[in-house]
Order: structure tokens, then C-alpha cells, then sequence
């Protein structure tokens, strides 16, 4: 049953995104249209949803000041192009001469351009994500008022968990909506219930991902047991996330 525990303010919103190293098999280019129209290529860095860091080998300081908007076009082999502009937050210096900084400016029109390819590299969260291992399930109860849905968690983070449901379920969200879920910690007794907050509903070629920002609820509970939850669940965290920096150093 729902604990209805509402009243608690909503998680706060991030604003604060983590940045993604592409790695090669990313296959992702980037250009910056200058001022006059002429395109300009550049080698990515890092990127996320909230800005990226670009490095071009022609000399762009008379083109690019701090306060400078531009418009960048992301590439990839697979899709189509994503357009976002830019503002210069960054500018070379003596330890990355070639490096400008940019944050995007409209990130609800980036985010309408965006595939399930490219969504994963224009990361929102703010901490990093783990996937569950291959073959592994991490289960989770999700609801809100009398609805409660047994979901498979796709991937999960210290502030938020994305998973798939139901057409009919993912039809009566919405963006901002208060939720409940409450996840089992995994390889562990424990369990975590958390207030939720929707962020995203996103249908790809697998069906409807919700994606929730969340903190643990501790009002009424077992502190202590509830911080060896915590502790056990970053400890699954950091396991994770170091198995999938190894394959991904390995491989790509």
C-alpha cells in the first residue's frame, strides 16, 4: 500500500548535470556555425544536457568570446543532425588552449530533436547512472494514489531511476507529477522507499520510459536500517558503474 506522504516537499530540481565523455563508437561530430555562417569542425569532450566542451584546432579567439552564442550541430552516423545553440561559458587557457565551454540556452528545444541513440550522451542527472548487469533484474514497486506497478528498472542513480510501463500507465502521467518508489536494494535485504518526482515519459522502440528524480523517505522508519540501505544501495552504485567503466575502457 501507498504511503500518501506528499505533503514533503518535492525533490529539487537538477540543475546540475553530470558531464558524458563519448566514447568512439559514439561516432558523434560537432561543427559551430560562426558568425558569418561558415562552418567550423570541432573534436567533442564532454556534453551533457546542460552544455558541452568543445576543442578546435583553428584559432577561434577573435570568433568566440564569454558571452558569445552560437549554434552547434551534434552528427552521428546513424541519425539526423541535432541543432542546439550555445552560449560561451569558457574560453581557452594555458592548460586547455584549445578549448571553449558552452551551455545550451533552450534545452526543451534540444531535447525534441533527440532520439533514443542520442539521448543517453545529452545527459540530465545528476549523478551518474548504473545499468543493471546482463542478466540481472532490479525490481521496484511504482505508484501513486491507489495505482501500484511492479517495474523492471532500466537504469538508476543516486537521484533518480528511469524504467519502463505500461502504455495505459504511462498515459495518465505527467510531467512534475508526485509518485512513490520503492526499490529493492539489490543483492540485499534491503528496501528503500522514495519520494518521486516525474521528469520524463519518453516512448522509444522498447515502449514507454518514465524517468523520476528521488530521494529516500525516512519519516516513520528505522533510520539506522535506513542509512544501511543507503549505504548498501551506493555501495551497488559504485560497483556497477566501475564494471561498466571497465568494459567501456576495454572495448570502445
Amino acid at each position: 500500500m501507498l504511503r500518501r506522504l506528499f505533503t514533503k516537499n518535492a525533490p529539487e530540481d537538477q540543475r546540475v548535470h553530470y558531464r558524458r565523455i563519448p566514447g568512439k563508437s559514439a561516432a558523434m561530430g560537432v561543427k559551430l556555425i560562426c558568425a558569418n555562417g561558415a562552418p567550423v569542425s570541432g573534436a567533442l569532450i564532454d556534453l551533457s544536457a546542460g552544455g558541452v566542451a568543445i576543442e578546435f584546432d583553428e584559432d577561434l579567439t577573435q570568433e568566440l568570446e564569454i558571452g558569445s552564442e552560437r549554434e552547434l550541430i551534434f552528427s552521428s552516423l546513424t541519425v539526423k543532425s541535432v541543432r542546439a545553440l550555445g552560449i560561451v561559458r569558457m574560453v581557452p587557457n594555458e592548460r586547455t588552449p584549445k578549448r571553449f565551454g558552452f551551455e545550451f540556452t533552450d534545452g526543451a528545444a534540444l531535447f525534441q530533436q533527440l532520439d533514443d541513440s542520442f539521448y543517453k550522451y545529452f545527459n540530465r542527472r545528476q549523478f551518474r547512472r548504473a545499468k543493471p548487469a546482463l542478466g540481472e533484474k532490479v525490481y521496484a514497486e511504482f505508484g501513486w494514489g491507489n495505482i501500484l506497478q511492479t517495474v523492471d528498472i532500466y537504469d538508476l542513480s543516486r537521484g533518480g531511476a528511469s524504467f519502463y510501463v505500461p502504455h495505459d500507465l504511462a498515459a495518465q502521467l505527467e510531467l512534475d507529477m508526485p509518485v512513490e518508489l520503492v526499490l529493492r536494494v539489490p543483492k540485499t535485504d534491503f528496501t528503500l522507499v522514495h519520494y518521486a518526482i516525474v521528469r520524463h515519459v519518453t516512448q522509444d522502440s522498447r515502449g514507454f520510459r518514465v524517468g523520476v528524480s528521488m530521494e529516500v523517505v525516512t519519516e516513520g522508519e528505522n533510520k539506522r536500517n535506513v542509512r544501511k540501505g543507503v549505504a548498501a544501495y551506493s555501495d551497488y552504485l559504485q560497483a556497477r558503474i566501475a564494471e561498466m567503466d571497465r568494459y567501456n575502457s576495454a572495448y570502445h
